[in-house]
């Protein structure tokens, strides 16, 4: 932990952007440039990142070519002090957000005609081959890794295509939402065939929204994610795109460990600040700050994976330590422009397939693509009208007992002093006469 600070949940994007810039600059006079700028994908958090990217010194943008009209993809990396800083949102809250978007009982997500619900979630888990728990889809932690991590699993996918091939818009929405989060999370997969993954998700997210604002019998509101967790989405196939470009033209000698590019050490080291003290404050968090420095850089480092796994708040389940299946060789290498552009072509056909199967038209939908208008944030009206006075110490305080214009001023100011003070003497009175255990000499230095 490098810094803490204190700050309320009514603090708005202003006030986070402010606090950003003395970060950075304190930063940046210690030679220290961060590659990346994660959130978890609040709608402060995002209002944040905008206000960030805005304030750039300057931008470098690139462009992934692609035949297909309405898929060419265009990166925009903010850069400061003539260095990248890519705006990344945090993969396993993405993952939990996908999750949850079947799970919510306020949309009726659809695929041309083909419904994804919970139901359909709830009847899978009966079956005791199921990847997943009872506690996963009932009454479920919406903030629990493991459960995301398992409805997304390739055995989760196998199980629901043997068993339930016939609900095919969930099979697709499983298989390419998962696949977008193993791009980021992945340990060796070389970084081509991550962005391919990422594009592929990208046409096919782009392609069913344009399907659902088409069609005349659907609404965006109701048939399609919610606007947030599209944004959040589609940013987090940019930002490992961006992050991809930045490495490769800024630090080329170093290999892209896109999963450190999030959040997770953050929630870990709160995780073990709640086991110290649950309801801690500031002054807790910096008491145990020693504390927390032993845990997650001496012993921490002594436990098998599954002890690390459970050093953390109910429902979390960080990974970012987990590296025994890395492959540095792939994670070194980076695609050319040319590369990029032969896997935007193969992701789009991917994307197509997939979309086929579920009765869209990819290369029509794509092509008659409009990103969403961005909401401004919303700012409440706080209209703030004086309290008045209501007792004679609020009012004294007022003034300041030095600026009386007259003698008889000063000497009603020091009147009503006198009053409060005798006021004060009486209520002490009443309370001790109240407590008779008190020792006498006690309540004789009171009155005094």
């Amino acid at each position: 932990m490098v810094a803490a600070v204190a700050r309320g949940s009514t603090v708005d994007a202003e006030g986070l952007f402010y606090m950003h810039k003395k970060l950075t600059k304190l930063l940046s006079d210690a030679n220290i440039y961060p590659v990346s700028l994660s959130a978890d994908g609040s709608e402060t958090e995002r209002s944040t990142q905008r206000l960030i990217a805005q304030s750039a010194d300057s931008h470098r943008h690139y462009v992934i070519p692609n035949n297909q009209p309405g898929c060419s993809i265009e990166i925009t990396i903010p850069l400061f002090n003539n260095r990248p800083s890519v705006l990344c949102q945090d993969s396993k809250h993405g993952k939990k957000t996908a999750r949850n978007q079947l799970q919510s009982g306020a949309r009726f997500i659809v695929f041309a005609c083909m419904p994804i619900y919970f139901s359909m979630l709830a009847t899978m888990v009966k079956n005791v081959l199921c990847p997943l728990f009872k506690s996963d889809v009932v009454n479920a932690d919406k903030q629990d890794d493991r459960a995301a991590a398992r409805l997304f699993s390739a055995k989760m996918l196998e199980f629901q295509l043997e068993n339930h091939s016939a609900d095919r818009g969930l099979s697709v929405y499983l298989f390419v939402l998962g696949e977008l989060i193993d791009g980021w999370q992945s340990r060796n997969i070389p970084h081509l065939e991550r962005a391919r993954m990422i594009m592929r998700a990208k046409f096919f997210l782009m392609a069913w929204r344009s399907h659902i604002v088409a069609h005349p019998d659907y609404k965006v509101n109701v048939q399609f994610i919610s606007r947030e967790s599209y944004e959040i989405f589609l940013n987090l196939c940019d930002s490992l795109l961006a992050l991809i470009l930045a490495y490769r033209t800024w630090y080329p000698t170093y290999p892209l460990l896109p999963w450190l590019h999030s959040t997770e050490p953050c929630e870990h080291l709160f995780g073990l600040l709640r086991q110290l003290k649950r309801d801690f404050n500031y002054s807790d968090m910096l008491y145990l700050e020693p504390k927390l420095r032993v845990l997650m850089l001496g012993e921490f480092g002594n436990l098998t994976t599954e002890q690390k796994a459970n050093e953390t708040a109910s429902g979390y389940h960080h990974t970012y330590f987990k590296a025994d299946d890395l492959d540095l060789e792939a994670l070194f290498q980076y695609p050319t422009d040319q590369d990029l552009s032969d896997a935007s072509k193969i992701a789009f056909e991917e994307a197509g397939q997939l979309l086929a199967s579920v009765g869209i038209n990819a290369p029509a939908m794509l092509k008659a693509y409009k990103p969403p208008t961005p909401t401004p944030p919303k700012k409440p009206i706080i209209t703030t009208v004086p309290r008045q006075p209501q007792t004679m110490l609020e009012l004294l305080a007022l003034y300041d007992g030095t600026s009386f214009k007259t003698t008889k001023d000063e000497d009603e100011y020091e009147a009503c002093e006198m009053a409060v003070a005798a006021e004060a003497l009486d209520k002490s009175l009443a309370m001790f006469v109240s407590l008779p255990s008190l020792p006498f000499a006690l309540l004789m230095s009171t009155q005094k």
